[in-house]
């Protein structure tokens, strides 16, 4: 008969949980920075548009 260890295994290293962090700020940064570009592109677009 074997017995369950009951002891779980707890990461006390913070880097994992700074790199979700940190990717998770890249990823909203770069979504964010290509709305701003489509914004502007839709903007300019309709300025051509509106001058003819």
């Amino acid at each position: 008969m074997t017995t369950l260890d009951s002891h779980e295994v707890i990461e006390h290293d913070g880097h994992g949980v700074a790199a979700v962090l940190l990717s998770g700020a890249i990823l909203l940064a770069l979504i964010l920075g290509g709305a701003l570009v489509v914004n502007q592109l839709l903007d300019v677009a309709s300025w051509v548009f509106a001058e003819r």
